[in-house]
């Protein structure tokens, strides 16, 4: 419960915008043969030398192209997004969500759910909504029901977000990214669903050790990114044992991050208490929040079959991970 001291100022308002400064307004759209040549002949006394103009073209058919280079993960993705909002009705609550459609979307039948921290909103996971989005993927952003001082139900909210999956996008495999307690109830819908293909946290905050209970029991690809623990904002960084008890898990941490660093955008809801560091952080915001992107760009295409390479960027010893890791912002666990 020391966690709780975060939400105190959570409901503050003041919108610090990190990267993406558009409105929250829905419907909103971003402007992201034969061979050639001669036949052969006998040998005959005098050589003729050959013609050097002359280019004998490969035989067979097609020849395989290189695939197209990846990108930088970091910046947004060739297509233009469209934003809608809808409601999904659970047994106990009504879930309100934002649908973020890719123009050109990738050609698989996976979605992202992607959920907010404790007292807070959508409107913090929009910048990330979109970015994954440009890169070709259908992402929604509910708003958890049970994320409240008054409603604090974690098992239920995974619960909700598993039912969502289930039936209102029946048919198609799913990515769950979650932020702070939306990782809590990341992971703990993914031990409902048997569509789930993979789970991202970004700085996981367990509680009554509900994480590190479900964990083991995860038989897919569960993905972390951390930051520097904090006794007010991340309960001392709690989640990392609750990931590390998943079979198959991968974890790297944002060097210096603080809490609110995971949000696109924050506000001073999260920044008042979240932001006080001593000594002052060796990265801007801007080179954390371009690894961050990059990071959660990485897990989705990759995880989601878009394009393997993507994962590369979180394994050592790959150019796409060691580009990041160059300056320091990003190091293992």
């Amino acid at each position: 419960m020391r966690t709780l001291l975060l939400l105190l100022v959570a409901c503050e308002s003041g919108t610090i915008t990190i990267e993406d400064a558009d409105s929250a307004a829905v419907a909103d759209s971003d402007t992201p043969e034969d061979p050639a040549g001669g036949t052969d002949t006998e040998d005959s006394p005098t050589d003729t030398p050959p013609d050097p103009t002359d280019t004998e073209e490969p035989t067979g058919g097609d020849t395989e192209q290189p695939p197209a280079a990846l990108g930088d993960l970091s910046l947004d993705g060739p297509s233009a997004v469209d934003v809608t909002e809808s409601r999904f009705a659970t047994a106990d609550c009504t879930l309100e969500y934002r649908k973020f459609t890719p123009q050109d979307p990738a050609a698989v039948d996976v979605a992202v759910i992607l959920t907010h921290g404790f007292m807070r909103n959508r409107e913090q996971m929009r910048g990330w909504a979109r970015h994954l989005a440009s890169w070709g993927l259908t992402v929604y952003t509910p708003n958890l029901c049970h994320a409240t001082f008054i409603d604090a139900n974690h098992p239920k909210n995974g619960e909700e977000l598993a039912a969502f999956a289930n039936t209102h996008l029946q048919g198609s495999r799913v990515l769950y990214i979650g932020h702070s307690a939306g990782g809590l109830a990341s992971v703990l819908a993914a031990t409902h669903d048997p569509d789930a293909l993979g789970v991202l946290t970004l700085d996981l905050v367990d509680t009554d050790n509900l994480g590190l209970q479900a964990a083991p029991s995860l038989r897919l690809p569960v993905y972390g990114l951390v930051g520097d623990p904090s006794w007010a904002c991340n309960s001392d960084g709690n989640g990392v044992p609750a990931l590390q008890a998943a079979p198959d898990h991968t974890l790297l941490r944002i060097a210096d991050a603080v809490h609110c660093d995971f949000e696109s955008p924050t506000d001073s809801g999260c920044t008042t208490v979240c932001s006080w560091q001593f000594p002052g952080p060796a990265f801007t915001d801007r080179q954390q929040q371009k690894a961050i992107q990059a990071l959660i760009a990485g897990f989705a295409l990759g995880e989601s079959g878009v394009d393997a390479r993507a994962l590369e960027t979180w394994m050592p010893g790959r150019a796409a991970y060691d580009d990041l890791a160059r300056s320091g912002v990003v190091t293992g666990i």
